[in-house]
C-alpha cells in the first residue's frame, strides 16, 4: 500500500478531498498505543491505495483492503 499523497496531493495546492468520497472509510484511535504498529502494517500490507490522517481517519480505495484492515485491527 502507499499513501495517495504521492498521486493526488502536492504541497503547493490544497488537497482535493472529493476524491475520497467513493472510498471506504474507517476511524481508528491512534492514541491507543497501536499507532506505530498500525502504520507499519499499512505500509507492508498487500493491497492498493489508502490515505490516512493523524485524526485517525483511514480511507481505502478497495473494500477488500478495508475488510482486511478491520479483521486485523478492529
Amino acid at each position: 500500500m502507499h499513501d495517495i499523497d504521492d498521486d493526488f496531493f502536492t504541497k503547493e495546492e490544497r488537497p482535493d478531498w472529493s476524491i475520497l468520497d467513493c472510498w471506504h472509510h474507517v476511524q481508528m484511535d491512534f492514541r491507543a498505543g497501536k499507532s506505530r504498529k498500525i502504520l507499519e502494517w499499512l505500509n507492508e500490507a498487500p493491497g492498493e491505495r489508502y490515505y490516512w490522517t493523524l485524526s485517525g481517519n483511514i480511507w481505502f480505495e478497495r473494500e477488500e483492503d478495508l475488510i482486511l484492515f478491520k479483521l486485523t485491527w478492529c
